[in-house]
């Protein structure tokens, strides 16, 4: 009769100090992934709810509304305008015009008014129209949730338009020397004062980033398994299980 082999451990100290430096990181990137699934789905409410709402004045809401609110901007445009840069349509490059209008009351808001394309002479930039008088404007509130990544230092020209990499609102609010309404209106593609208005909304739902949380639950598994076999007899005390079956 064979002797009876009993569980033991039987301890591998490098692996356990490799497993103590790589499982907290995937268990870290689980959460992680988990953390922006929960965005993406937030996102997408937010989308569902703002572009389904009918517009309302922008002076009866609170501050921190929620992006994707249809909205109704009253004032006149000012002088100052911001052409965002490489923004691209159907294959050709260009600009989204970024307006400035001054309310009656409040701070001044920022309105994408769509793209236009650019010359052959980077150098030369489109001639802007900025219509005269008091305007009523419709769309939707949107900001970025994502800190804007600049790849070069914002240099002004000194004139206007000015051309910007990023809607960054603390650089925009320096040049202008005074605070923003803290979202951009994103202008209605049937407004007479819009551009080529056709904004692409992105609809990807959470389903990446669960995939990816589930990817890295099967790694941290995988990572404690092989642990037990390395640490332990394990393998030993299974075989043996099996065969006295």
């Amino acid at each position: 009769m064979s002797n009876q082999v009993k569980f033991k451990w039987q301890w591998d100290i490098k692996f356990l100090l490799l497993v103590c430096a790589v499982l907290p990181l995937t268990i870290s990137a689980i959460f992680w992934q988990l953390d922006r699934a929960g965005q993406k789905r937030e996102i997408l409410r937010q989308l569902d709810e703002g572009l389904a709402s009918s517009p309302v004045s922008l002076e009866s809401l609170p501050a921190n509304i929620q992006n994707y609110t249809q909205v109704i901007v009253e004032g006149r445009w000012a002088e100052q305008v911001f052409l965002l840069d490489n923004r691209t349509r159907h294959g050709r490059v260009g600009y989204e015009v970024v307006g400035l209008i001054e309310r009656r009351s409040g701070a001044p808001v920022l309105v994408n008014r769509g793209w236009v394309a650019a010359g052959n002479d980077r150098s030369v930039l489109p001639e802007i129209e900025i219509p005269p008088g008091n305007h009523r404007v419709e769309g939707y509130l949107y900001r970025s949730t994502q800190k804007p990544i600049v790849f070069a230092e914002q240099r002004w020209s000194g004139s206007w338009p000015e051309r910007i990499q990023v809607i960054d609102f603390e650089l925009i609010q320096q040049r202008l020397g005074e605070d923003l309404y803290p979202s951009v209106v994103r202008i209605s593609p049937e407004s007479p004062l819009a551009y080529q208005a056709d904004w692409h909304v992105e609809r990807k739902g959470p389903g990446m980033h669960i995939g990816y949380a589930i990817q890295w639950i099967l790694i941290s598994l995988l990572i404690v398994i092989m642990s037990l076999f390395v640490n332990s007899n394990l393998k030993d005390w299974l075989q043996q299980r099996r065969r006295n079956q």
